[in-house]
């Protein structure tokens, strides 16, 4: 009988395993002719680690599922308090999402996004008064930022944003009125931040 196959079966198979061992050593005991009591005695303390060890495994094995499901419900818990967690972090995201989106309409993101449509241009500016219908993302950002600096755009066509912009730029330049440079852009800017001086 192999005994290493006991300890498949975990605690149960070790305290058993125990037990035939001590059986095993006692039955052999007694064949013999000679009484030794001395040996009898350490078997007899093996008898009992056995059944100690056997007692301990067997509550382990008892108890310990019991503990699990303890853990489980504090796990539960956790989860849930997680969860409650995780979706005031959710809400927090979205009030965030929504005032950058508030944002994207912001001067500085039209400043932006007027400064990529100039990297687009092949010489990294744009003349409004050359195919203007062929720039409709540019006057967009146009009206959008001088919305920003206070002027009333609404509804304004290519040509009134064209004279909008250039009597604008012509607060810092007489050349190339309706161009669009990358020196122009910081004039915005400048403007824009003369806006918040004055107040």
């Amino acid at each position: 009988m192999d005994f290493i196959d006991f300890l498949k079966y975990g605690a149960i198979g070790i305290s058993l395993a125990l037990a035939v061992l001590s059986f095993r050593l006692l039955s052999k005991e007694q064949e013999k002719d000679v009484e030794r009591p001395g040996f009898l005695k350490i078997i007899r303390v093996y008898m009992i680690f056995a059944m100690v060890l056997s007692i301990f495994f067997g509550v382990s094995e008892i108890l310990v599922p019991f503990m699990h499901r303890n853990t489980k419900v504090t796990d539960i818990q956790t989860e849930i308090d997680t969860l409650d967690v995780c979706q005031r972090f959710v809400e927090q995201l979205n009030n965030c999402n929504n005032k950058l989106a508030e944002y994207d309409q912001g001067f500085y993101q039209n400043i932006i996004k007027l400064k990529r449509q100039l990297r687009l241009t092949p010489d990294g500016w744009t003349n409004l008064c050359f195919d203007p219908d062929s720039k409709a993302e540019t006057f967009y950002l146009l009206t959008n930022i001088f919305k920003s600096l206070g002027y009333d755009c609404k509804n304004r066509s290519n040509k009134e944003m064209i004279s909008e912009w250039e009597s604008l730029k012509s607060n810092w330049t007489d050349d190339k009125l309706s161009y669009i440079f990358n020196s122009d852009i910081t004039e915005l800017i400048k403007i824009y931040l003369k806006t918040y001086e004055d107040n």
